[in-house]
């Protein structure tokens, strides 16, 4: 019963709720209650009496697991659209290709755990235990040693032959033998090692992050002199080389881009020392 009806009549009409468990109306001591408790039942039965209005689910079969593991070993051999057809055929029932699927992949994983095994779960203490059974423990990196051809010997043999060769031949004089090479300099050098207060955790070195490099060419003869050096900076135009640096006069300031060593300043090595040298 509404609001409006009690008002209108003036009196409240109970019924036994229908649904179990609500209270009975015919319990409450004023006409107040009743009515709020007589419109709540009244709601509540008509929401438990409304027929569902969810969609009833299809029929479906039942395969037992021959039929199953049949049906999924047919359908990795020749392909679920053609197992859907065949099986359709023979059981005489729709056989949905998502059926099919389902079985073929369930069956595809468990012939794969079969084969080689289920997964586990590898533990930090498990794994450690391992390789200390293997005989492995935790090592820093390093560098692959540099190997010597297995004929290094004869090699080297024959390399200093053919300068001793050269030189008896034209009969060059240690002075005029010269070995150099370029090497790369930090601008700022650097090291892993500085001086810092006992316990302390954090250790910074300053510089030891700059990777700026320039390329030093270093010469000298047989008989022990020292040529003056080379040295490359990086950059375009002479307004790279540094400020305020006093240079001895013999050296030998440049730059490249990349502060490289070419074909451009090995020429301008040979005019600047050696052609005097010689």
């Amino acid at each position: 019963m509404s609001l409006t009806q009690w008002l209108q009549t003036g009196s409240v009409k109970t019924r036994t709720p229908v649904t179990p468990g609500l209270p009975d109306p015919a319990d409450c001591n004023s006409t107040h209650d009743v009515l709020i408790v007589q419109t709540a039942n009244d709601a509540v039965d008509t929401v438990v009496s409304a027929p569902s209005r969810k969609r009833k689910r299809g029929d479906y079969n039942n395969y037992d697991d021959e039929t199953r593991a049949k049906i999924a070993r047919y359908a990795v051999d020749n392909g679920v659209a053609r197992a859907s057809r065949k099986f359709t055929s023979d059981l005489g029932r729709k056989v949905s290709e998502t059926t099919i699927r389902s079985m073929r992949d369930t069956y595809v994983k468990l012939k794969k755990k079969e084969r080689y095994g289920d997964h586990i779960t590898i533990t930090k203490s498990f794994a450690k235990s391992l390789l200390r059974c293997m005989g492995f423990v935790k090592r820093k990196g390093t560098k692959a040693v540099k190997h010597l051809p297995n004929d290094f010997d004869e090699i080297h043999q024959e390399y200093i032959t053919k300068i001793n060769n050269v030189r008896e031949k034209h009969n060059i004089p240690d002075t005029l033998i010269i070995n150099w090479d370029q090497t790369g300099c930090q601008l700022v050098p650097g090291g892993d090692w500085t001086m810092e207060k006992e316990g302390t955790q954090q250790i910074s070195i300053s510089g030891l992050n700059d990777k700026r490099q320039i390329t030093l060419l270093l010469a000298v003869s047989m008989s022990g002199d020292l040529l003056p050096p080379q040295l490359i900076y990086p950059g375009k135009t002479d307004r790279c080389l540094p400020k305020g640096v006093d240079f001895p006069s013999t050296w030998d300031v440049s730059c490249t881009e990349h502060h490289w060593s070419n074909e451009d300043t090995m020429i301008q090595f040979v005019n600047t020392f050696l052609y005097f040298f010689i």
